[in-house]
């Protein structure tokens, strides 16, 4: 991390890598006993974002930000795949940050975010799998806070916020581990995951009260919310079973619930 403060505000830039490698035992109970999969996980993230922080006048702050995220794993499983390349994500985001304080009672703070995301898969490619590489593509999704501050008193303050927020599918879901089963265990084909996986929505509004009681030096903070979610993730046996070229073929992998609302 590096910062520096400057005439046209604070500037800062942050940037880590993380690399992961971790083994898994899985025990498969199967009718002629138990079956041991050994696996083993590579995966690497890598973060970069430029930010910059500054003040407008005593009643306005504003900030910046810019960033890059580039998160892949080596594609796992059984079968041709395992090792020979990886899924990954990359999303190049951007976000601005608004604070506004009208009155000593009064203030507002607005955010926005915007994140474009591709999707890739360099790992070979079999029969078995009812994708290709070309099937990963691009998306974008946008994220909102907004939190409205009034203070009643020097004890009593209300807040209005609303949220909008996305959870972006993981590696997993993204089709991270392939098994080709077949053989090993009856009327399994093929588990992993979707190119057609797209984030969840998230929306939440909320009213909060908070009082000050000072006898106990403490606070009472009561809230009213309600909470909307779209686009939930899943697991089951669902998409594409039309294009799995095997008879009696299962394919089980993650995907979008796209249905579900809650």
């Amino acid at each position: 991390t590096l910062s520096v403060d400057t005439s046209s505000g604070k500037w800062n830039l942050a940037m880590h890598q993380n690399v992961n490698e971790e083994g898994r035992r899985s025990v498969v109970q199967l009718e002629t006993g138990p079956l041991l999969l050994n696996n083993t996980i590579k995966a690497k993230s890598l973060f970069v974002e430029l930010s910059n922080f500054r003040s407008i006048g005593a009643k306005t702050a504003i900030r910046f930000s810019a960033g890059y995220k580039d998160d892949k794993v080596d594609q796992f499983g059984l079968g041709a795949v395992t090792d020979t390349g990886h899924v990954g994500l990359r999303t190049f985001y951007g976000s601005a940050l608004w604070n506004y304080a009208a009155s000593d009672k009064l203030s507002l703070t607005t955010s926005f975010r915007w994140d474009h995301m591709t999707g890739r898969r360099t790992a070979d490619e079999a029969d078995f799998i009812p994708f290709t590489n070309d099937d990963y593509g691009s998306f974008s999704e946008f994220s909102i806070n907004a939190g409205l501050v009034y203070k009643l008193s020097d004890l009593d303050t209300i807040k209005l916020i609303y949220g909008r927020g996305f959870n972006a599918p993981n590696l997993f879901d993204f089709g991270g581990q392939i098994n080709d089963a077949a053989g090993l265990i009856p009327g399994l084909r093929g588990i992993g995951g979707s190119p057609d996986a797209r984030p969840s929505i998230a929306q939440q509004f909320e009213i909060q009260y908070t009082k000050k009681i000072e006898s106990i030096q403490g606070a009472l903070n009561a809230s009213v919310f309600v909470r909307l979610d779209d686009g939930l993730f899943g697991t089951g046996s669902s998409g594409r079973f039309e294009d799995v070229p095997a008879v009696n073929a299962v394919y089980s992998r993650y995907g979008l619930l796209a249905d579900v609302q809650t």
